[in-house]
């Protein structure tokens, strides 16, 4: 069985032969950008501006993946 060269970005298995794939509740920021298809800066404005939701847990800033999700869909009701 091969595995696939780059993995889905919203299903992270927790080992290569288990059977039960869990997806991320949080990401990083820069995983966080690049699901959006934005960059790191673009990210941080809207953080600022109170668009996109982070949690801290000690020295890492997490985003809620449903949070951006949301962002998504609340954006698309407004193009």
């Amino acid at each position: 069985m091969s595995r696939p060269s780059q993995p889905d970005l919203f299903e992270t298995p927790l080992a290569i032969d288990a059977p039960l794939s869990l997806k991320p509740l949080t990401v990083r920021i820069p995983v966080a950008a690049r699901m959006l298809g934005i960059g790191r800066s673009k990210f941080y404005e809207l953080i600022a501006s109170v668009d996109i939701e982070i949690v801290k847990l000690g020295d890492a800033t997490l985003v809620p993946v449903d949070g951006l999700r949301a962002l998504v869909c609340k954006l698309r009701k407004f193009s």
